[in-house]
């Protein structure tokens, strides 16, 4: 899973080495800005995974693959339909993201240019989603990295030759990400209809009109549905916060955050395995294996902290500078690049109790501690660091990633002195 993931900021980081590498910077903004607006717009959805894995994996704890396979062929449906409602209202949707970010001319042309292309994924991209979740939830994390390495793989090589050698700019980079999506999807069907041919249930397609199989999974990805929408809100916030300084500024910030964001994916391996674990040992009713589960995710998130702020603090001109050339971007990202090696002991305890809440079905609990540090640390402590300009604006995103952690923390030790971990409240 950690190789499955890192496959996704690997591709980040390629897509800015290669736009980092042209002349102007506002290419390089234009994309990050671009690409913030799909990940809000796509991992608002994003409960389409874990809520898919949640809910298949307590089904497999309590030997259900017939449920597991029925969550799977109705969170594919509720994907689909969300992908082509998005692709209809496209128009709106980034009159609103631009309006709100309110970039520079330059960089908002070419992030416009960017948008109308990608936006044709979001159906593969969803249904991506779904099927993800379920080849983790049935223990295939193979098979997930797979789909990773052929999808990415593909955006890669697209990336290169069409912004290379064909001499497109951020509308080489929107091609690839689209072509590559629908590639992932096929391949990702294709490994489904294998599974599912292993261990052959009586679901048939007017299964999927039956509105009371949708309730239970509707009730989870309600409270993941705000959660998300409250995380991308502050990913967005922060990004145009950053856009509305200075587009060297927005640069140098996308350049930090690629780095964070492959610290997150990479450690995000961890936590789907203990989603998946944790998820099965509460199917299972086995709360010793959920804390010796919690235990060894707390281990490893921990190393893999140390490890990742070594490499960067050794070698940070050098990682630098293969991301981009542009001296003043180097200059502005040197200056804000010690966060980048306080954060990761920050935010990595929120990174591992989202796989056990998750695995767990603990949804509402998550929702309601990702509002307290947007609404109530997050945004208070950035209006009140606004002096300090960007430093404070690194500083506030600090600030929301432990208070995160320490009301999750909070959560988990009422829910372990109460035994709540085994309710079927979520």
């Amino acid at each position: 899973m950690i190789l499955s993931n890192l496959t996704v900021p690997l591709l980040g980081l390629v897509d800015t080495a290669i736009l980092g590498h042209l002349p102007f910077a506002y290419y390089l903004g234009a994309v990050a800005l671009a690409a913030i607006i799909f990940d809000m717009l796509f991992w608002a959805f994003g409960f389409l995974r874990m809520g898919t894995t949640s809910l298949s994996a307590q089904a497999i704890g309590a030997d259900d693959f017939s449920g597991s396979q029925a969550i799977l062929f109705k969170s594919l449906f509720l994907a689909l339909l969300i992908g082509l409602v998005l692709v209809l209202f496209q128009i709106p949707l980034f009159n609103l993201a631009f309006w709100y970010m309110a970039p520079a001319k330059e960089v908002e042309l070419y992030a416009r240019i960017y948008c109308d292309i990608r936006i044709y994924s979001a159906p593969a991209v969803l249904c991506d989603y779904v099927i993800v979740g379920w080849l983790l939830s049935i223990g295939k994390p193979r098979q997930v990295l797979l789909i990773a390495l052929i999808t990415n793989l593909i955006n890669l090589i697209l990336d290169y030759w069409l912004v290379v050698h064909q001499g497109m700019l951020t509308d080489g980079v929107a091609w690839g990400s689209l072509i590559s999506s629908f590639a992932g999807l096929a391949l990702g069907l294709t490994l489904v209809c294998r599974n599912c041919r292993r261990y052959p249930v009586d679901f048939t397609f007017q299964h999927l009109f039956i509105l009371a199989g949708y309730f239970k999974l509707l009730k989870i990805n309600r409270y993941l549905f705000v959660r998300t929408l409250c995380l991308l809100f502050s990913f967005l916030f922060f990004y145009a916060q950053s856009a509305q300084q200075d587009t060297l500024t927005l640069s140098a910030n996308s350049v930090i955050m690629t780095m964070l964001l492959l610290f997150a994916y990479a450690a995000d391996g961890f936590a789907n395995a203990a989603e998946v674990l944790s998820g099965r040992a509460i199917g299972a009713k086995q709360l010793r294996l959920f804390y010796q589960i919690t235990e060894a995710a707390c281990l490893w998130f921990f190393l893999a902290s140390v490890i990742f702020v070594a490499v960067i603090g050794v070698f940070d001109e050098i990682i630098i500078r293969l991301l981009t050339n542009i001296e003043p971007v180097v200059f502005r990202v040197m200056i804000y690049w010690p966060w980048l090696l306080v954060l990761p002991f920050i935010a990595t305890w929120n990174f591992m109790l989202d796989g056990i809440f998750l695995g767990a079905g603990k949804a509402r609990a998550m929702q309601n501690t990702m509002l307290i540090s947007s609404f109530c640390i997050f945004l208070p402590a950035w209006f009140l660091l606004r002096p300090l300009d960007n430093h404070g604006l690194w500083l506030a995103f600090c600030l929301f990633q432990a208070a995160r952690s320490i009301s999750m923390a909070l959560v988990y030790y009422c829910y372990s002195r109460g035994r709540g971990w085994i309710n079927l409240s979520a």
